[in-house]
């Protein structure tokens, strides 16, 4: 075999196990990082609904809040179950480990449900306990 054979493919080696990563390890987790990013905005954006449960529903807005916060919900768990070997990108931190992104999911649909009624101050430590299980900062 020739350099010029061995050079190509090396580099044809390289470049495809490099898109293996990228495609199977590194794509999941991007998404799920994107999906954290979306509960932070809809933690924020919804504030005013979550934080001030009633029955009042002008124009849907509390109900259409409350559609967004189920389905960001259920996204966080579908990108999670995404993720190869989940355990060991937990493990050195690069996202959070899987019985907080379970729990987070829980309290997210908590808050879905308790748009109409429930108490405010639940409301808030849900808020809490969704932020510190996935390590936001807001």
């Amino acid at each position: 075999m020739s350099t010029v054979t061995a050079t190509i493919l090396g580099g044809v080696s390289v470049f495809v196990l490099g898109q293996i990563v990228l495609k199977f390890f590194l794509d999941p987790i991007y998404e799920q990082r994107k999906v954290l990013g979306q509960v932070a905005n809809g933690l924020i954006y919804h504030a005013q609904w979550h934080a001030n449960p009633g029955k009042d529903d002008l124009n849907g807005q509390r109900s259409a809040a409350a559609d967004d916060l189920r389905r960001i919900s259920c996204d966080l768990l579908a990108v999670s179950h995404a993720v190869p070997v989940y355990r060991f990108w937990a493990i050195i931190r690069v996202i959070p480990p899987w019985k907080n992104v379970r729990n987070a999911h829980g309290q997210l649909i908590f808050l879905s449900n308790s748009m109409f009624q429930g108490d405010p101050l639940r409301n808030a430590q849900a808020v809490d306990s969704i932020k510190s299980l996935l390590r936001m900062r807001f």
